[in-house]
């Protein structure tokens, strides 16, 4: 009561910073009233538009849009590379590793993080992109393991 009086005062005194809301969303039941029994269900018609609704609305990523990299067929087909193209790779890295510092692993860093979990933060079209470049890369890597 004490404090509907203070914020009447401070409402005609143009104080008046913050206006709760409680009255208009919170109101006393009598007991009667709560333990009443609920409603009725709502039929299953009513249910099955309810829950095409929600699933029109839902935005998240499903697991069968997700393209994985196939990293047991990838390292396979690096380890039967003829040795000297493997030492030239290695030789490569080894130079760049140099030159650019770690650098040259924030690119593969990258790819690995967006090829597994994080993928659903990204867009939608850079998900596809992400998803054509893995199904391609999949397709390369079994082309050349069933060519040797």
């Amino acid at each position: 009561m004490e404090a509907g009086e203070a914020h009447a005062v401070l409402r005609r005194l143009g104080e008046e910073a913050y206006s709760s809301k409680l009255a208009l969303q919170h109101r006393h039941t009598s007991q009667a009233e709560h333990h009443q029994a609920p409603a009725p269900k709502p039929t299953s018609k009513a249910r099955a538009k309810a829950r095409a609704t929600r699933a029109s609305q839902r935005t998240f990523v499903t697991d069968d849009e997700v393209e994985s990299l196939d990293w047991g067929a990838l390292t396979k087909w690096l380890f039967t590379l003829p040795k000297y193209v493997f030492g030239l790779i290695a030789f490569a890295g080894i130079f760049l590793f140099g030159f650019l510092g770690p650098f040259l692993f924030l690119p593969l860093l990258l790819f690995v993080f967006f090829t597994g979990p994080f993928r659903k933060t990204m867009k939608q079209e850079q998900r596809e992109q992400l998803n054509m470049l893995v199904k391609r890369v999949n397709a390369h890597v079994a082309e050349q393991l069933n060519l040797s």
